[in-house]
């Protein structure tokens, strides 16, 4: 499980307009709008209603204790963003709209609030990826997709060095130090993205 570093948190709160701030946001903007999708929001709603998310988040950060288990900012971020959800599709319901066609959208948001459902675990296991995905980019851009594919292969696909080293023409020296300085690299991104 993936988690959001209280570290993080901690300067995000110290300053909404920090450069903190704005890598929580470049991190999570992209999740909640997928889940407003997923949940009938109509396109053209999703950026205001993914800002209205965001500004309670800011709002609501310095009041935000974190209880040291895991998931606890993940859990608090849905809860915003199916309150906020909730509020749109009361706002937004038009006469018109088929009643069945709301009251699955009910079921479904209350299928999410439910911290045990299957919807829930959807949540979680999406924001892992989600987060993960993002270090992976951040790997890719600082050294190369050749070499993240090399270290994909020697830390995901678990091929031996030896193996690498001859599938991409490189020294088994360097195979290894790339392996260490990928997962120094990694370790550090962890300390300011995840608990």
């Amino acid at each position: 499980m993936v988690d959001t570093s209280q570290n993080l948190l901690n300067d995000a709160r110290a300053s909404l307009r920090s450069a903190t701030w704005n890598r929580l946001v470049r991190i999570y903007t992209p999740l909640i709008s997928r889940w407003l999708v997923r949940f009938g929001v109509a396109p053209p709603d999703v950026p205001d209603l993914t800002q209205e998310v965001l500004l309670a988040m800011s709002t609501d950060l310095p009041k935000f204790e974190h209880n040291g288990r895991p998931g606890a900012f993940r859990n608090w971020l849905r809860g915003i963003t199916l309150n906020r959800c909730r509020r749109h599709w009361r706002r937004a319901r038009p006469a018109s709209a088929s009643s069945q066609a709301y009251a699955e959208t009910e079921r479904a948001l209350d299928e999410l609030a439910d911290q045990h459902s299957e919807l829930t675990e959807l949540w979680d296991a999406e924001h892992d990826q989600h987060v993960l995905k993002g270090l992976m980019e951040i790997l890719k851009r600082e050294y190369g997709p050749e070499s993240l594919q090399v270290f994909y292969e020697l830390t995901m696909l678990e091929h031996s060095p030896v193996d690498v080293a001859e599938a991409h023409g490189w020294t088994l020296g360097r195979v290894y130090k790339l392996k260490f300085r990928m997962m120094k690299r990694l370790r550090e991104l962890g300390q300011l993205l995840l608990s």
